[in-house]
Order: C-alpha cells, then structure tokens, then sequence
C-alpha cells in the first residue's frame, strides 16, 4: 500500500508540473510575456475558435451573447428607467450607504461599437460601486450595425445631459461627474466630454478611459502587429464595414478624440495593456491631452490582452480601478 501511495505521489507531483510547465509555455509570445491567467483565456477562446468570416448575430443574440459570465450584485441596489426621449433603458447602481450628493459617474460599455448592454456592462458598471462612493448611471446606447455613426454619440450626449437634469432626486451631485468607458465605450465617453466642452457644460470633473480607441487604429503599429491570436481577434475592417459604413465618416478624422481640440477638458486617467491592439492610439490620446495641458495619468499593464478579460484576471481588475478611485479623488470628492 505504501508502495502504491508513493508512485501516487510520484505521478501527481510530474503531473503537476506537467501542468505548470504547459501554462508557463503558453505565456511565451513572439511580442512579449503574457500573464497566465490571460494565457489560458486565450488557449480557451482558441479551443472554440471558427475559422473564416461570419456573420453578425442579431442585436439580441449580442447582447446574450455573454451570459456565461456571472455577476454578484452584492448589496448594490439597481434601478433602471427609460430615457423617454430615446426610449433607452438606462441603468442607476447605488452603493450602500451612499452619502448625500455623492459623485456620478456616466458609464458607457464597449463592445466594439456593435454589442449592447449585457451581463459584462453590469459587473463594470458594479465594480465602479466597490471602489467610488458614487452613483453609476449606465446608458444602453444604439449600437452598430443596425444603428451606424453617429447615433451611439447622439445617445450618449443625450444621456449625460438627462443625469445633469436628473440626478439630484437619485442622490447624486450633477456638478460632480464622472465620464467613463472601456474600449468603445471609452471613445464615446472622450466625444461626450469633448462637445460638454463645446457647449459651455463644466459638469465633468473627471474621465476614465480603459482602452479607449482614440483614433483610426488603422494607421499604428500595434494593430498590425497584435491583430491576430489575442482578444479581440482584430477585425478592423468589420469596424468601418458596420459603424462607419459611409465613405466621408471614414474619412472624417472628428470621429475620433484624438483628432480635436483636446485644451480645456477634465482631468483623465488613461489606461491600457501590453497586448492591446489600441495601445498606441492609447498612447497618442495621452500624449496630446498633456500637451493640451490636461492633467493625466497613463498606465499600461503587463501581460494582459484587451480589457483585462478573461475569468482568472478579476483580481487584476479590482486592483487597478482601485488605483483608478484613488486618482480620481484628488479631483472629485
């Protein structure tokens, strides 16, 4: 029996850093060295790979199409009411405890200009709550392709200017807002806080860009060189096909943040990652809003793949919008 348990022991312990050895190999890319747990998402993603070009779901198959992910509501209440004018659902997550004129922070989801509102929106809109004492207002904007540019932009513009109006009988300070984003959430909420300026509007105190698609990704290296093998399996052309479907919009540099007038706008934290196809427009958006003499942070975290994604990477998350609150303080309280 003794016998037994030791060639047990053996075979678990090889076992074990078969195991090991098999992650830490996955780590190893020709660009650089991923973190393992956004390794092992990508040989995830890759076991239910499909090849070739396909079709665009329907616009309810997107927005289901990451119920497999899981949230915890925790003790976060939720409201949700129509934005009348628009008929939008829009979404208020209140903290326990919320102290009285608390900040708000105007939360548009990504999704590459085409996913709605879904169970990922909630869990970022939810994170927002464990780290700011402050309402989280989310919009469920049109998306692509069913509704191209401009309309995301319209909808949210319309979207901050009803939490200006609104905001007050939820508990929150209308004076004290927060503009936030990832990915192609982060590219409208840049565009909101750019016309707000335009429109004499001085609400916003603050902007947070995860990812932000700052400009036409088409002219930077990192496209080419992290469009395959990583999340998102980079389908830029996709982007102009169904957002920016008309040639002139194409062509129209204003469709970007990165191409306006950056002086005059909140204080913003710009986030990215390592293996981020959109690290360099990241990079330029960041760069010009310090020359415009906007008070900005930069941060590019190693290893990880667009957004952070992936289940074994939830603690990375936690820690860096913690980060993010903690900057963000010193210029709304």
């Amino acid at each position: 029996m003794k016998k037994i348990l030791k060639y047990l022991a053996l075979f678990l312990l090889v076992l074990a850093f078969g195991i090991i050895g098999y992650v830490y190999s996955l780590t190893f890319r020709p660009e650089g060295r991923l973190d393992w747990g956004q390794a092992l998402f990508l040989k995830m993603l890759s076991f239910n790979a499909i090849d070739g070009p396909q079709p665009l779901k329907s616009l309810e198959e997107r927005r289901h199409f990451f119920d497999f992910v899981p949230y915890d509501n925790g003790t976060n209440t939720i409201d949700s009411m129509k934005v009348t004018e628009q008929n939008l659902p829009l979404y208020i997550f209140k903290p326990k405890n919320l102290r009285p004129n608390a900040p708000v922070i105007f939360y548009l989801h990504g999704g590459a200009f085409k996913t709605p509102w879904n169970n990922t929106s909630q869990q970022a809109a939810l994170r927002y709550t464990r780290y700011f004492d402050a309402l989280v207002v989310g919009l469920d904007y049109h998306v692509a392709p069913e509704f191209p540019y401009p309309n995301s932009h319209e909808d949210a513009y319309k979207g901050l200017l009803w939490v200006i109006e609104n905001i007050k009988k939820h508990g929150g300070d209308p004076q004290k807002i927060i503009v936030a984003g990832e990915s192609s959430g982060a590219t409208i909420a840049a565009l909101v806080a750019i016309k707000a300026r335009d429109e004499g509007l001085t609400n916003i105190k603050y902007q947070i860009f995860d990812c932000i698609n700052a400009d036409d990704v088409r002219k930077y290296p990192s496209a080419d060189l992290l469009k395959k093998g990583y999340f998102p399996e980079n389908d830029i052309e996709g982007i102009y096909g169904y957002y920016l479907p008309k040639k002139e919009d194409q062509k129209n540099p204003k469709v970007w943040p990165l191409n306006h007038d950056l002086k005059g706008l909140p204080p913003a934290y710009i986030s990215t990652t390592e293996f981020d196809f959109l690290k360099d427009t990241c990079k330029e958006f960041y760069k010009k809003l310090k020359a415009a003499g906007t008070p900005a942070y930069y941060n590019e975290e190693k290893g990880m793949v667009h957004c952070m994604i992936g289940a074994f990477n939830e603690g990375d998350l936690d820690k860096l919008y913690a980060e993010i609150a903690k900057e963000a303080q010193k210029y709304v309280k």
